[in-house]
């Protein structure tokens, strides 16, 4: 009778940690530790001031390149143009942008933002460009066929054309006029 007691108390301990185990990878799951490994991951990286990673920049680094093997990106800095599509603040200084691809417009990459996001003048549709470290942040950012996203850890962020050679517009301004619906963007002069 004594060893099946030890027996049913072992089981309920390995019981007890299959559910606490379940219960901890739903959270994760859904996004309650997303501020702490984007914290963590920060305190991890150099402070580099945007002139200076602008010098690092690797021009061959693309996000399609990421979205293929992020191994061929990871830890290196990137500027990527693109459209954004969804923002998410994580606590009052962090901040989590979904953001278009400007290659290719099926390609989405997720770029984590610390700083007042508010102040840079962007809202969802606008063309930004970010300067960022290409990096893997253990949060769950995937297509809906489990692909992961390419992450970015943002040193700056801001509005930009996106034809290559013009020069980026400055936070702020005013955005340039859209056609009117059922007006082909051709018939302006």
């Amino acid at each position: 009778m004594d060893g099946c007691l030890t027996t049913l108390i072992k089981l309920f301990i390995l019981g007890l940690l299959f559910v606490s185990g379940l219960v901890m990878g739903y959270l994760y799951y859904q996004g309650v530790f997303d501020p702490y490994l984007v914290e963590y991951t920060l305190r991890r990286l150099d402070p580099v001031a945007p002139e200076e990673a602008e010098k690092r920049v690797d021009a061959r680094a693309t996000v399609e390149d990421a979205c293929r093997n992020f191994s061929l990106v990871d830890r290196r800095y990137v500027v990527w143009p693109g459209t954004l599509t969804d923002s998410r603040a994580l606590t009052t200084e962090l901040t989590t942008l979904t953001i278009r691809s400007a290659s290719e417009s099926r390609r989405l990459f997720v770029a984590y933002y610390s700083g007042s996001f508010e102040n840079l003048g962007i809202r969802l549709g606008d063309q930004i460009e970010v300067l960022g470290q290409a990096r893997k942040v253990w949060v769950p950012a995937e297509d809906r066929e489990g692909r992961p996203y390419p992450q970015v850890i943002a040193i700056r962020v801001r509005k930009g054309s996106l034809t290559p050679g013009a020069a980026p517009v400055p936070a702020g301004s005013p955005a340039p006029p859209r056609p009117a619906a059922g007006e082909d963007k051709g018939s302006r002069q």
